[in-house]
């Protein structure tokens, strides 16, 4: 089954014409029943509440909730395609590639005399989990489990590049770590992806970008931390997009940023 044939089912509730996976309608279908948007407007429940995104999760889903920020993005948000939408189909497709990035299950999008005015995502919730930056916090003097979780890092990063996807947005808030026997990174918030189909090399460098940049705020991304990193990278990426360094150059702005 693809991406494509989960757009199976819709579903109203509280007002809002909800599409559902075909996979486990069932479940999603009484989840909202339950908790939209109730969810959001519980303290408890949130994840994230900034100015145009919330997040909240109860019983073992999330959902995201996009508005228009205030001035002129409230008109470039309302003219443009349905994130939700988009995200949807982004996230099957990465996971039927087998990155780990959580299903989507169902998205909505709110309009007004066909202007957008919000858009809502209901994804699986990554459990058992916690941030990369507490868990390089809590190795921080283990040197083999800090290079262990760098190749996991560059492996993730990896995952996008060698099926097509840029990620531009991979730092250590958007990673997290399912800790056991053998830990396991996620990739969350997708709003930075995108396919492209042939990764250049100049936008896998770029990619690492955000990465290492917020590795070092928090006192990470030494010697063999970035070893780790590009060891794990390199030994999933073609030979073509392989990196020995990161050359000083790829932390000036200007020789990082646009697009690749």
């Amino acid at each position: 089954m693809t991406y494509a044939d989960n757009f199976m089912e819709t579903f109203r509730v509280s007002g809002v014409n909800w599409r559902l996976g075909s996979d486990d309608a069932v479940r999603v279908r009484a989840w909202l029943s339950a908790h939209f948007p109730a969810a959001l407007e519980k303290p408890e429940n949130l994840l994230k509440d900034d100015r145009g995104s919330r997040v909240a999760t109860v019983d073992g889903l999330v959902l995201k909730e996009s508005t228009a920020r205030k001035g002129r993005s409230v008109v470039r948000f309302g003219l443009r395609r349905s994130g939700s939408r988009r995200a949807f189909r982004l996230g099957r497709r990465l996971a039927e590639c087998g990155v780990s990035t959580p299903l989507p299950l169902a998205w909505a999008t709110v309009r007004r005399f066909g202007l957008r005015l919000k858009d809502y995502l209901v994804t699986e919730h990554v459990e058992s989990h916690v941030s990369l930056k507490d868990k390089l916090d809590k190795c921080r003097e283990n040197a083999d489990e800090r290079r262990r979780l760098m190749e996991l890092l560059g492996r993730l990063l990896a995952s996008f590049h060698v099926n097509g996807f840029s990620n531009r947005d991979m730092k250590d808030t958007n990673i997290l770590v399912v800790e056991s026997a053998n830990p396991r990174l996620w990739a969350v918030d997708l709003d930075g992806v995108r396919r492209l189909r042939w990764i250049t090399r100049r936008r896998a460098m770029r990619d690492f970008w955000p990465i290492v940049r917020s590795l070092k705020a928090h006192g990470y991304g030494d010697i063999g931390d970035q070893a780790g990193l590009l060891g794990g990278y390199g030994a999933v990426v073609p030979s073509r997009l392989r990196l020995d360094n990161f050359p000083e150059a790829w932390f000036d702005r200007r020789n990082v940023s646009g697009r690749g």
